[in-house]
């Protein structure tokens, strides 16, 4: 009997990982240098979007970007795509609950923010 489950465990850590790996790989843009990285689907995740857009280079988007940092992060990224369903209006800070999916384009995976919901939105007074 215990001879048997060593094999039975090896087969169901097998087929599990099988079954997890739903991911692929994905160029992404990070501190100014793109990389090939490994990513998955995330169902729902939070993010904190400023009331400013940042200059970036970014033709499909005027050149500006919109800022964000996950919950818990002390300073803003510029997100070089948009977020398919999301309206940023300058001058209110967002609190977004968004998904990542992946997207084939031009023969490689890309992923792609959707917004799940506006979790909360402050009108901010911009200064300069």
């Amino acid at each position: 009997m215990k001879v048997l489950i060593l094999p039975l465990i090896a087969a169901t850590t097998l087929i599990m990982t099988g079954c997890n790996s739903m991911k692929s790989e994905a160029m992404v843009a990070k501190d100014g240098v793109v990389q090939v990285v490994a990513v998955k689907p995330i169902k729902s995740f939070m993010v904190e979007i400023s009331p400013r857009a940042a200059a970036c280079d970014n033709p499909a988007m005027n050149n500006m970007c919109l800022q964000y940092r996950n919950q818990h992060a002390r300073n803003f990224e510029p997100l070089k795509t948009m977020i398919e369903g999301f309206t940023f209006e300058e001058g209110n800070r967002y609190m977004l609950d968004v998904r990542q999916e992946l997207v084939e384009k031009d023969g490689m995976m890309q992923s792609k923010w959707v917004l799940n919901e506006v979790v909360k939105k402050t009108l901010e007074p911009l200064s300069n």
